[in-house]
Formats: structure tokens, sequence, C-alpha cells
């Protein structure tokens, strides 16, 4: 925790919630029943803070994340693609103009 002081809670089905707070310049590692077991949060911030989480990955989950970022990307290209396309065709007439009257002609002198 940098910046202020924080608190973390860790809350599991048929137990009560724990806090555990964390000072200035503190770091907390999660293993075991902590990080499998138990969920745990931090409450909405009081003071300026920097929360930084460092996690690591299975395989599984690296293959989930790839895919995600392929199907995004796709997605992104797709669209830029159809704008492209959309910016070379001539643009739609207007419905108003469509309904407009024909002008009368200008009398002449």
């Amino acid at each position: 925790s940098l910046g202020s002081e924080q608190c973390v809670v860790f809350r599991r089905r048929g137990y009560l919630a724990r806090r555990i707070r964390l000072p200035v310049g503190s770091a907390l590692r999660l293993g075991g029943d902590a990080a499998n077991d138990w969920t745990h949060g931090l409450p909405p911030a009081t003071r300026p803070r920097i929360s930084l989480t460092f996690r690591r990955l299975n395989a599984e989950t690296k293959r989930h994340f790839a895919d995600e970022t392929k199907a995004i990307k796709e997605r992104r290209d797709a669209k830029k693609a159809l704008k492209r396309q959309q910016r070379n065709k001539p643009p739609k007439p207007s419905v108003r103009a469509e309904r407009r009257p024909e002008a009368a002609p200008l009398p002449s002198e």
C-alpha cells in the first residue's frame, strides 16, 4: 500500500469477516487458504493511495486471455474496415430532399 494506510477485508462463508490493516509501504502476499478459500477486497479509499497487484496465470488462463485479445482485435479491425468502406461510398440522399416539392419556376419579365 503506497500513499496511505489501507485495510484488506477477507470473507469466507460461515466465518466472521477478517480485517488486516496495511501500513504505508507494506506488501501482502496471498497464498494457500487465503488465496483459494477466502475472498478479499479493499474498501473504498478515504485518502489517496496506489495499489499494485501482481498475479501468476496458469496456462489455461493465459490461453483464455490470448483468445479474448485476438477476438477484440478482430472486432476492432472489422469496425475499421467497415468505416473505410463507408467513407468510399457516395453519401445517401437525404429523405427530406426526396420529399421536397419542386421549386416553382420564376416568373419571366
